[in-house]
């Protein structure tokens, strides 16, 4: 008995290669901030990357113990130029709008072939995008409160240094 459809392994799929870029470019993001000095960021966004390629091994352990064989699908090459801090954080925020919407559809289609396993699972990621937007519009909002001066970015980055750990 099929547990997955064809169509919702696509999908699943689809989520690996997404969580890998996600954390491909989280990965440059780190670069960028690390090479413009911002040391704190450069962890946080590390720390990002890090867990967006949890996010694409917790799909695999999924498909896995269902006893389908996840495909290891060509990768975009992220961008690594920013115009500065405020570019890449709006960059980041669009990106986990993009990311949202990916899960919400990959929800849609388990609901809509009625299969409450995948349903389960791509809430769980539904779920933590709550999380990754309002963490992402939190930094937005600081650097929109305090500015754009070296003070105002020098505490910026200290707070991301905090948030790393």
């Amino acid at each position: 008995m099929e547990m997955i459809s064809p169509n919702l392994l696509e999908l699943l799929n689809y989520r690996i290669k997404k969580e890998e870029e996600s954390s491909r470019l989280y990965g440059s993001m780190s670069y960028w901030l690390e090479k413009n000095g911002y040391f704190g960021g450069a962890k946080l966004w590390h720390k990002y990357s890090h867990e967006e390629h949890e996010h694409a091994d917790k799909v695999r352990k999924f498909m896995l113990d269902l006893d389908y064989l996840p495909k290891t699908l060509p990768l975009e090459m992220p961008d690594n130029t920013f115009l500065g801090i405020e570019d890449l954080l709006n960059q980041t925020f669009e990106h986990e709008q993009l990311i949202t919407k990916e899960c919400m559809e990959l929800a849609d289609a388990a609901m809509a072939e009625r299969n409450y396993m995948v349903y389960g699972f791509a809430q769980e990621f539904v779920t933590e995008q709550v999380e990754e937007l309002a963490k992402t519009q939190a930094h937005l909002d600081r650097l929109e409160a305090f500015g754009t001066d070296g003070a105002a970015l020098r505490l910026l980055d200290n707070e991301f240094a905090k948030l790393a750990k």
